[in-house]
């Protein structure tokens, strides 16, 4: 110890550059980024950890989902299919009397409706 300086001080006066893992981070980050984008928002951190392990990078589910959290990269849910209708029911149904048949000869003689 010749200039008694702390071994702290010493290597904060030596800028290093950024560490690996930054580098690792700042890549995966594009990576993610890239993959969620080019499917339109809707993988979440599985899919995309699996396409980049596919791809040859080492990534594991949990580093994804960090990643995507912090950048508030959230996948959109495919919504569920509702029926508005009950096809299956017992009420009485009503005969087709229209039978197809779109122009009536007069006015006023068939009436008809769509519940869409």
């Amino acid at each position: 110890m010749v200039f008694k300086v702390s071994s702290n001080n010493f290597y904060r006066c030596h800028p290093t550059g950024p560490s690996n893992q930054v580098m690792e981070h700042s890549l995966f980050k594009d990576l993610i980024q890239k993959k969620f984008e080019l499917n339109k928002q809707r993988y979440g951190s599985t899919r995309i950890a699996e396409q980049l392990k596919r791809k040859g990078y080492c990534i594991s589910r949990c580093r994804v989902a960090k990643i995507m959290k912090v950048n508030h990269w959230v996948s959109k849910h495919k919504r569920k299919f509702k029926a508005t209708t009950d096809s299956h029911h017992n009420y009485p149904v009503c005969r087709n009397l229209l039978n197809r048949n779109f122009t009536p000869g007069r006015l006023n003689a068939a009436w008809i409706s769509d519940i869409t």
